[in-house]
């Protein structure tokens, strides 16, 4: 497998506290990743550094190198809007704009100069199918997304950052506050996202990442302790740790 995103060497502190310490992990392209680990293991860190919204933070400072495609993301020359246009994100809470499901969907694309309908008309309709959208909310695009529920707000946010084409989705703990059918729906989405996008998921819910991922990484106290194949992590860890987390002793 093609290897998309490379991070030898990566630390992130807040407050000079340090918080995460990565050595060696590799993402590869068209996989789901899945980031586990108790909490304040550094998990989102680790994804708000893949796409440096971690920029925002101005607690945070970060070390080391993030190679995408080969070129490292934190050397001064690398363009950061671009950048976040390649890897999109979604958030725990879903963030509908306060508008129309169609505008919700065009913003970022009229952002990048797109302003025909007939162009974003049929992006809107594409993109809404790709996360099984489109069937329910294709008689009102017109209503304000803020009307839809919960887990079809996330599925729009979804839908939203394919409008700008990215490679990389990033994931973090997408269905914490979904009841379990929009979770299997944002599930099976994911699942069908990955023969075109390469996804990281960070997720507290072991199952999930059992039933959704090909790979996981395991961190504890901001270390990467463990990857592999999701079914051989499973079935016999190297790390006591990772066996601990797994089998519910510990989290």
């Amino acid at each position: 497998m093609k290897k998309i995103v490379d991070i030898p060497h990566l630390s992130v502190s807040y407050n000079s506290r340090l918080a995460l310490q990565v050595r060696g992990l590799a993402i590869f392209n068209h996989e789901i990743l899945a980031v586990i680990g108790p909490a304040n293991s550094g998990k989102s860190s680790l994804i708000r550094s893949i796409n440096r919204m971690i920029d925002l933070n101005p607690r945070a400072h970060v070390e080391g190198e993030i190679l995408f495609d080969g070129a490292n993301i934190y050397h001064p020359s690398f363009d950061v809007h671009e950048l976040r246009t390649r890897i999109g994100m979604i958030f725990p809470v879903p963030m509908a704009l306060p508008m129309s499901i169609f505008e919700n969907l065009a913003y970022g694309p009229r952002l990048h100069g797109l302003v025909s309908i007939r162009k974003l008309t049929a992006a809107v309709e594409d993109c809404l199918k790709a996360v099984g959208l489109w069937d329910e909310v294709k008689q009102r695009l017109d209503t304000s997304a803020l009307r839809l529920s919960g887990g079809q707000q996330q599925r729009l946010c979804l839908a939203r950052a394919l409008m700008v084409a990215p490679e990389i989705l990033l994931f973090d703990e997408p269905c914490s506050g979904l009841d379990p059918i929009s979770t299997a729906k944002v599930e099976a989405t994911m699942r069908a996202l990955a023969k075109k996008y390469t996804i990281v998921l960070v997720t507290n819910n072991i199952k999930q990442a059992a039933r959704v991922s090909d790979r996981v990484a395991f961190f504890y106290n901001g270390e990467l302790v463990e990857t592999g194949r999701t079914k051989d992590v499973f079935r016999k860890s190297k790390d006591r740790r990772t066996a601990d987390y797994i089998s519910g002793k510990f989290g």
